[in-house]
C-alpha cells in the first residue's frame, strides 16, 4: 500500500537543502575519479544514489517498494513511466549497472556530462527526428553486447499525474533493432515528489509488468506498452489518491 504521509514544510525544505549540498560534494568526488577507472566512477555514483536515498528516508520519510515480475535474466529494455525526479535516482538501485537513455544536452554539463559518458549511458538528441536515433541504436547494441539492461523513459519527459503524453519512437526503434524484451515499469512517484512544491513521505511503488517479448511488429509493441503502462499507473495513482483522501 502506497501510504502518503503529510510532510511538514521544514522537512521538505531541509531535504532540498541537504540534497543539493550533498550532490555538490558528490560532484567534487566525481571530478576526482573521472580520470581513473569506470569502476571507481561507478562506486562514487552508487555512493551518491544510496546517500540520497538515506536523506529521503530520514528527512522526508520517503521510501519505495518493488512489486511485479522479477528482473529478467539477461538483457532487456526497461521502459519506466516518468512522473518525477525520484525514479531517476532509483534506476541504479532497481537495475544492475543500467545504461540510461538521456538527453544529449546533459553531456555538456561539467563533471556530470563526463560521468554519463564514463558510465556508458545512451545519449539521444530530442526533436532531431530519425537521424538522432542511429547513434542511440548503435550505443544500444554496444550495451546489449556488454550484457547490461537499458532504462528509458518512453515519453521522453516527466509527465504530471493524470496527464497523457505521446510515446516517442525511440523505444520502438530500440526494440526493433536490438531484438530484446521490453519490460514496462509503472510507478506513482508523482504523488510523493511533484515537479514543484512540497514533497511527501510514504512509499512509492514500482510495478514491473509482464515483459513484452521480442519479435512483435513495432506498432503492436508500442500499443501494448502504452496500454499496459497507463492502466497500471492509473491503478497506482488511484491507490495513492485514496490514501491521501
Amino acid at each position: 500500500m502506497s501510504m502518503i504521509r503529510p510532510t511538514p514544510l521544514w522537512r521538505s525544505v531541509a531535504f532540498t537543502l541537504a540534497f543539493y549540498v550533498y550532490t555538490t560534494i558528490a560532484c567534487f568526488a566525481l571530478g576526482l575519479v573521472l580520470l581513473t577507472t569506470r569502476r571507481a566512477t561507478m562506486q562514487v555514483a552508487t555512493w551518491w544514489v544510496l546517500g540520497a536515498h538515506w536523506l529521503e528516508r530520514k528527512l522526508l520519510r520517503l521510501n519505495f517498494r518493488v512489486v511485479g515480475t522479477p528482473l529478467l535474466q539477461g538483457t532487456a529494455i526497461y521502459a519506466f513511466k516518468h512522473e518525477s525526479s525520484f525514479e531517476t535516482l532509483k534506476l541504479w538501485q532497481l537495475l544492475p549497472d543500467p545504461a540510461i537513455v538521456y538527453k544529449a544536452e546533459l553531456a555538456r554539463v561539467p563533471i556530470f556530462g563526463g560521468f554519463l559518458t564514463k558510465l556508458g549511458m545512451i545519449p539521444v538528441v530530442r526533436g532531431a527526428g530519425a537521424k538522432a536515433l542511429m547513434p542511440m541504436i548503435d550505443a544500444g547494441r554496444r550495451v546489449i553486447a556488454e550484457g547490461r539492461p537499458i532504462a528509458i523513459f518512453p515519453q521522453g519527459t516527466r509527465v504530471p499525474v493524470g496527464e497523457r503524453r505521446p510515446y516517442k519512437q525511440g523505444v520502438g526503434r530500440l526494440y526493433e533493432q536490438l531484438q530484446v524484451p521490453v519490460v514496462p515499469v509503472a510507478l506513482n512517484s508523482g504523488y510523493f515528489w511533484p515537479k514543484s512544491g512540497r514533497k511527501h513521505g510514504g512509499t512509492v511503488t514500482f510495478d514491473f509488468l509482464e515483459p513484452i517479448p521480442p519479435g512483435l511488429p513495432v506498432e503492436e509493441m508500442m500499443r501494448l506498452l502504452e496500454t499496459r503502462l497507463e492502466a497500471a499507473c492509473d491503478l497506482l495513482d488511484a491507490e495513492a489518491r485514496n490514501q491521501r483522501a
